[in-house]
């Protein structure tokens, strides 16, 4: 019975605060008509459903920069976290992020990072508190000039955030927010 309450208080609590959030985050305010030189944040307008399997994330789906630049390393620092919105929902969180459509670092899977938020069932619960899942990717612009000419170096940078619940299930509500802005790489 103390568990269907607090589902029950979980799901009051998420409509509530999702109904007074309803307003995408992006420090571009729009129509944007001067595209960001060096940063540019972004978040989700409130509690969104995490797709099944890696989908964009943002209904901004991208953050773009004016050019890339010599001499720069571009960073993204990304979280997706459930927080107090779904408490107790069990599922696996994923995260990519790409620039001009190529991976940034750290490649090697995928599904870039991971989080078992009791997805994989072997924990007895799912976490209390919600689950969050932050990550950093990072590309050195002249690297990925050279492997890729004119992709790069005086060309906007367009940078979407993938992910969602490697479980397969996804449906959990949950709040993404990103922030882009390059570097000087000495």
């Amino acid at each position: 019975m103390k568990r269907i309450s607090l589902v029950i208080l979980a799901v009051t609590l998420a409509v509530t605060w999702t109904a007074s959030t309803l307003h995408a985050g992006d420090s571009c305010l729009a129509p944007c008509a001067k595209i960001p030189k060096e940063r540019r944040y972004v978040s989700t307008p409130g509690a969104i459903p995490l797709p099944a399997g890696m989908a964009a994330l943002l209904t901004t789906p991208a953050a773009t920069l004016a050019k890339g630049l010599k001499k720069r390393v571009l960073v993204v620092d990304a979280t997706l976290t459930t927080g107090g919105v779904a408490p107790l929902a069990p599922f696996i969180a994923g995260m990519v992020a790409n620039v001009n459509g190529v991976p940034m670092e750290p490649v090697g899977s995928p599904i870039g990072p991971i989080m078992d938020c009791g997805g994989t069932g072997m924990s007895p619960l799912p976490p209390m508190f919600g689950c969050t899942l932050t990550a950093s990717f990072w590309m050195d612009l002249d690297q990925a000039e050279t492997a890729s000419p004119g992709v790069f170096i005086k060309q906007p940078l367009t940078v979407t955030l993938k992910g969602g619940d490697l479980a397969g299930l996804g449906g959990m509500p949950v709040l993404v927010s990103m922030g882009v802005h390059l570097e000087k790489n000495k």
